[in-house]
């Protein structure tokens, strides 16, 4: 198994940084290789829009299935105890999901149905600092 450093140096010499349109695929890529790397069926890029009022996926991988696919919207008025959790924390650590605070919102309609146990978002900015 290749290491971490190993992957990260691949993954960056794959990565076009040519064009802003670039972004897209690069994040496919990115969520692709972490997917394949981790051994996890599940790897997504959320951003911010409407003044911080929802979430929309810009890159989801689905390992089993192979597929890529993005423009999913999560809404504020939906998951307010998300959002709350998104604004206070640096990372959103849910080793039981469905009975996390934060993630339990999700259970019903997410978590069970796709047989996700446990959940790990990170929050980064590209444009902070």
């Amino acid at each position: 198994m290749r290491s971490i450093d190993e992957f990260l140096i691949n993954l960056y010499k794959n990565l076009n940084f040519e064009k802003s349109s670039d972004l897209y695929r690069n994040l496919d890529k990115v969520t692709e290789s972490l997917s394949t790397f981790l051994k996890v069926d599940r790897v997504s890029v959320w951003s911010y829009f409407d003044e911080k009022e929802a979430i929309i996926s810009q890159s989801l991988f689905t390992l089993k299935e192979g597929r890529k696919e993005n423009g999913q919207v999560m809404r504020k008025s939906e998951f307010p105890k998300y959002f709350a959790a998104l604004e206070k924390k640096m990372i959103i650590e849910a080793a039981d999901a469905c009975k996390n605070e934060s993630t339990e919102c999700f259970s019903e309609g997410y978590l069970r149905p796709l047989g996700i146990k446990l959940t790990i978002n990170p929050k980064f900015s590209p444009f902070s600092g």
